[in-house]
């Protein structure tokens, strides 16, 4: 086994190295160097593939021998991404990697600049507006960081690469996450250039009432930032007095994507699935293949009456849906066991005509959604369905009251099918306590919401702030300083306070602040 040891450290050699640099460090190598290195790399994968599993046959698992070979050429992706950031890559290894693929490395090495920056140096610099950093945040909602969803859809992607690409630039995305947030607390999306820009709410030419988007003209701004021209008077009165409430469409469309984000993340770091009867062990990549997403990107577009590229700076109602299986007649054929979906439910129209919204999901969206869930459900009428459904403005309280109704608690629909409700903008998880499939599958989006974190900032700022200084206002900046929690965990903790009446959030100059009862 020694021998297989010292075998598997030569053939991993070359790439880890290459794994080791950024594109930077890959360009300062000569073509010649570079193209040296991918053939080396490209024999070692083949002699892992071939000789070494032959020699060493058991020395890996399956999942161990697959995620080597995804690592070796996640680096042979590194080195034709150097070439492709030139403008060109190689005919000799031209067509080995696809488009998308060669542009997500590009993208990821680009918000390198993340990695450097610790909590209070990142939020230094956006309070600053640094041009570096702005610049950066600029170009994230069409990156491959912000749409990784795009790409796993991409039928010609190689799902391992893209698997390790992932792992490989996880923080760096959580990091760039982190700041589009802080960006949107600190100054708002509206000052923010680019694709998460929103032109100005009070921008009418045509007086209010108008319900079709139109694109912007002139001044620089590009047709994908407009968000109808047409709005309502009532709807820039709406996000000035709405105390946090309203839900600007780019906000949303960041909501969504944190959210399907994290609540993936969730699932492929699960050790285990709780079925009605049984916990099942789910292994290393046991996922790829069973799982499938979609969205209302076209819809969206329609309602903007603009191309589907050109809808980023809005929602999209994107879904994630996972099944679990088994085999059966002796591998010809599945049996569901299990299928775990999470998906958001904004109000497309309203943020195409308004570019806001400020309205809380109600029955109707609930009931809309659950429909579908049911028909896809009586496909297999034996597997549970577990449905996350997830709202940027959160749920009225008829919903919540329905659900928490302990006489009459309905997230269980059919006798398959288990709903938990998901409060994006104040971080909560609502469902049946009484239906286990939820309660023991909750973690899943707990994640998604970073629940724990915010329940514990709030419980932090009634004692410190509340019960204990008895400070009549607390702005953001001074809680995060103070309490060590990250700022948008903070927002979400004021916005659950004042949900329990203990106050009130407002602006003061450029802050968020809290103003106690």
């Amino acid at each position: 086994m020694t021998d297989c040891q010292d075998w598997l450290t030569e053939l991993t050699h070359a790439a880890d190295r290459i794994l080791k640099e950024d594109l930077a460090a890959l360009q300062r190598l000569s073509e010649l160097e570079r193209l040296d290195r991918y053939e080396a790399i490209k024999r070692d994968e083949e002699e892992l593939r071939w000789e070494f599993t032959k020699e060493c046959n058991g020395f890996l698992t399956s999942s161990e021998e697959d995620r080597l070979r995804g690592e070796l050429r996640l680096a042979r992706l590194l080195l034709a991404a150097s070439f492709h950031a030139e403008g060109e890559v190689p005919e000799s290894i031209a067509g080995e990697f696809i488009e998308p693929e060669l542009e997500a490395v590009v993208d990821f090495d680009r918000f390198k600049r993340f990695d450097t920056l610790d909590e209070s140096q990142l939020e230094a610099r956006i309070q600053r507006l640094d041009g570096e950093v702005t610049e950066l945040l600029e170009t994230y909602a069409d990156s491959t960081v912000a749409n990784i969803d795009t790409l796993l859809e991409n039928p010609d992607v190689q799902q391992d690469v893209i698997d390790r690409l992932l792992d490989r630039y996880e923080q760096r995305r959580e990091r760039v996450r982190q700041a589009v947030f802080l960006y949107a607390e600190t100054h708002g999306l509206d000052t923010l250039g680019g694709d998460l820009a929103l032109d100005d709410l009070d921008s009418d030419p045509d007086g209010p009432g108008g319900d079709h988007p139109t694109a912007a003209s002139g001044g620089g701004r590009s047709a994908a930032l407009a968000v109808d021209t047409k709005q309502s008077a009532d709807a820039a009165t709406a996000a000035q007095t709405a105390d946090g409430d309203a839900v600007t469409a780019a906000t949303a469309r960041l909501f969504e994507l944190d959210y399907v984000g994290r609540f993936e993340t969730s699932l492929q770091e699960a050790n285990t699935i709780e079925l009605p009867d049984e916990q099942v062990s789910v292994p290393d990549g046991y996922w790829e293949g069973r799982c499938s997403r979609r969205d209302e990107r076209d819809h969206m577009a329609d309602l903007l009456d603009m191309d589907s590229d050109d809808v980023s700076a809005h929602p999209i109602n994107p879904t994630a849906r996972y099944t679990l299986t088994d085999s059966k007649f002796l591998g010809l054929a599945t049996e569901t066991r299990m299928v775990i979906e999470a998906t958001v439910a904004s109000h497309l129209r309203r943020y195409a005509r308004d570019g806001l919204d400020a309205t809380p999901a109600d029955v109707d969206d609930l009931v809309a959604i659950v429909d579908d869930a049911v028909g896809s459900a009586a496909a297999d009428s034996a597997a549970p369905y577990l449905l996350g459904i997830a709202s940027p403005t959160g749920w009225t309280d008829r919903v919540v009251g329905h659900v928490r109704d302990a006489d009459r608690g309905r997230t269980h629909y059919g006798h398959n099918v288990s709903v938990c409700l998901i409060d994006l903008q104040h971080g909560e998880l609502i469902y049946d306590e009484t239906d286990s499939l939820v309660t023991e599958n909750a973690d899943l989006f707990e994640r998604a919401v970073e629940a724990e974190a915010v329940a514990d900032c709030v419980e932090t700022i009634r004692s410190r702030y509340l019960e204990g200084i008895g400070r009549e206002t607390l702005l953001i900046t001074a809680a995060v300083d103070e309490t060590g929690y990250d700022r948008h965990i903070v927002r979400q903790a004021f916005s659950r306070l004042a949900a329990d009446d203990a106050g009130e959030v407002f602006r003061i100059d450029d802050d968020v602040a809290f103003e106690f009862r």
